[in-house]
């Protein structure tokens, strides 16, 4: 007969194994976590805050301090590529590690490495730059129903961001039986800013955008969301309408 010790013993033996096995999937996902909500707190449950005007400021409040965040690793990106052009501009060339680095980004960004060097770093440049705050709130207010919508709740996707392979999201409720996409999951909602920011900055679909942008940098300016919103045209099928709506939406939450 088991003393009550040893029954104590076994259960806690048993709990250990269970917690490794379960560490051993889930550990790193469970650590990414738990460090973002200690960086940014734990992410409100929007849908519960009655008060509209409560709710818009708990939803600037939360995304403002992640989209800093994001665009501050694009800036540190955007340090590294201009230090390395340098550097080629005066050699000629770059270093082995360089080089190292130099590849890194450019399959960060997507550049395609059949250009020549020069074009390369001038396509890093344009891609590697910070999206306005008062555009990526604005958008993420839009396309998550400030934070209610089910993707939101479910999927942490605040910017409406999709996934072609089975199983890779949310179907959506109302989506054509002949459709494929769903609509993508991420573990953290700063892991969806982060993809945002990528998206806008490296899909094809932005470029008018990113040349926008670029043409008002080199004017010694700084470029505002409203601006940029105009570069939108292809992230809704709504077209112009929508990026009148994002317009709208700065405008009136005073968002610039």
């Amino acid at each position: 007969m088991k003393t009550a010790l040893g029954i104590a013993l076994s259960a806690y033996i048993i709990s250990l194994a269970v917690l490794t096995v379960y560490l051993a999937q889930n550990g790193t996902s469970l650590i990414r976590t738990h460090s973002v909500e200690t960086r940014f707190g734990v992410t409100p449950k929007f849908s519960a805050i009655r008060d509209t005007k409560k709710k818009k400021q708990a939803f600037f409040d939360y995304f403002n301090t992640i989209i800093e965040y994001e665009n501050n690793r694009v800036l540190r990106d955007r340090e590294k590529i201009t230090a390395l052009y340098q550097s080629w501009q005066e050699k000629g060339k770059l270093r082995k590690k360089q080089k190292e680095q130099f590849a890194r980004l450019v399959k960060r960004y997507k550049v395609k490495t059949s250009a020549d060097m020069g074009t390369q770093f001038q396509t890093l440049l344009r891609r590697a730059h910070p999206v306005p705050n008062a555009l990526a709130l604005a958008q993420a207010a839009n396309e998550s129903a400030w934070g209610t919508s089910r993707f939101a709740r479910k999927g942490n996707n605040f910017f409406g961001q999709w996934c072609y392979r089975a199983g890779c999201g949310l179907v959506p409720n109302k989506r054509n039986n002949n459709a494929k996409h769903e609509v993508r999951v991420f573990a953290t909602p700063a892991a969806s800013v982060r993809a945002y920011i990528h998206n806008i900055n490296t899909h094809r679909a932005y470029k008018p955008l990113r040349v926008m942008r670029e043409r008002i940098v080199k004017q010694g300016e700084t470029p505002t969301g409203t601006q940029l919103a105009e570069g939108l045209t292809k992230y809704s099928e709504r077209g112009h309408e929508y990026v009148k709506e994002i317009q709208t939406m700065i405008r009136i939450n005073n968002l610039e």
